[in-house]
């Protein structure tokens, strides 16, 4: 497996050309960060390094934003929490001076997004779970006040989904079986739902086979 995709950055790379090797980074980060979290740090720190150099370009403000919130992830698996906190006080300062968040809706898969769950990571990494899991509730009520039905787009679905599976494991860790309970009924109907609309398609079958078997 090649583990040094095109992420390098040049100072003559045009401002388009950054933003798409930046984000080519973050979804490669993303995915090692669940097998090489060293690999994925380093990933997320050249891009952020790359996207530094970036001036007066919202586009790379928001690219930073999920580049931080995304290292915290690999950070909290090397037991650099610390540093992982900082980088959200990064990521929600960005955020405040895009006027993005605070807001009374978040967009599914948005930068806003990205870094709550981040935080709520944090939160229940540090044993915080209740502070996590208000969090991830008030998460999913800004979602479903930007999404309000997401039974309708695959991949709001699946970003509702995820949150009401975190959320669950959450209350299951803290001894809310019944809202755990709800939650995982919730899920398994948004998937029975589009095996309906979307009959033996694989990626939803999976979908629906990891909510069947909570």
């Amino acid at each position: 497996m090649n583990l040094n995709p095109p992420t390098d950055i040049h100072p003559g790379t045009p401002s388009q050309g950054r933003s798409q090797l930046s984000n080519n980074g973050i979804k490669w980060a993303g995915v090692l960060r669940h097998s090489d979290p060293h690999r994925a740090l380093a990933v997320y720190d050249e891009t952020l390094r790359a996207l530094a150099e970036v001036k007066n370009n919202s586009r790379a403000r928001r690219d930073e934003v999920r580049a931080l919130a995304g290292s915290t992830w690999p950070l909290l698996r090397i037991g650099r929490s610390a540093e992982a906190r900082k980088r959200l006080d990064a990521a929600f300062s960005r955020l405040k001076e895009l006027n993005l968040y605070p807001a009374g809706q978040v967009e599914p898969g948005s930068e806003p997004d990205n870094a709550l769950r981040a935080l709520a990571n944090l939160e229940a990494g540090s044993g915080n779970i209740q502070r996590a899991i208000e969090i991830y509730q008030g998460l999913l009520d800004h979602v479903l006040a930007s999404k309000p039905r997401p039974e309708t787009n695959l991949d709001d679905a699946l970003d509702l989904s995820n949150i009401c599976q975190a959320t669950a494991i959450l209350h299951q860790r803290a001894g809310h079986l019944g809202l755990a309970s709800t939650l995982a009924e919730r899920r398994l109907k948004l998937w029975r739902h589009w095996d309906v609309k979307l009959p033996r398609n694989g990626f939803v079958q999976r979908q629906l086979e990891g909510a069947s078997s909570r």
